[in-house]
């Protein structure tokens, strides 16, 4: 389905979906008309042959730590510099006039920062100048 994004947690005994983005129903395969709805920020499990658990409110950062997934939901671009500065080891200035913007993503580390720089550019009309003193990058207004 387009526009949704779920993560998955599989052991030998039970299954969670936690939801990110968009709507998903599932239930176990011994209990198909069980099935539950998740919206955003929802999350269930199903246990062995059961049907799944009733939705829950997830924080989603927290429950997708494993995946090694940069997660942004309304994050203010100083928080998107902050992180991304310490994941890729780069310095990261935002301008104080700007650093209240806020910015909602998702990014696999392997897509590397000069793509997630330019989208996070892209979808908050803000500027990426590179800063060859620091070897890092300065988000401003745009020019």
């Amino acid at each position: 389905v387009l526009g949704t994004q779920f993560g998955i947690v599989e052991s030998t005994r039970s299954t969670q979906i936690i939801m990110m983005e968009g709507v998903v129903s599932f239930s176990s395969n011994s209990l198909p008309d069980k099935a539950v709805r998740l919206e955003m920020n929802q999350t269930s499990t199903v246990v062995g042959e059961n049907a799944p658990s009733d939705p829950s409110i997830v924080e989603i950062s927290s429950a997708l730590a494993w995946s090694d997934l940069i997660l942004f939901r309304a994050a203010p671009l100083e928080t998107v510099a902050h992180v991304l500065a310490d994941k890729f080891q780069i310095a990261i200035r935002v301008e104080e006039s700007i650093r209240e913007l806020t910015f909602t993503n998702t990014f696999r580390p392997e897509q590397g920062i000069h793509e997630i720089l330019n989208t996070v550019a892209l979808a908050t009309g803000v500027d990426i100048v590179p800063v060859p003193e620091t070897s890092g990058f300065a988000l401003q207004p745009k020019q």
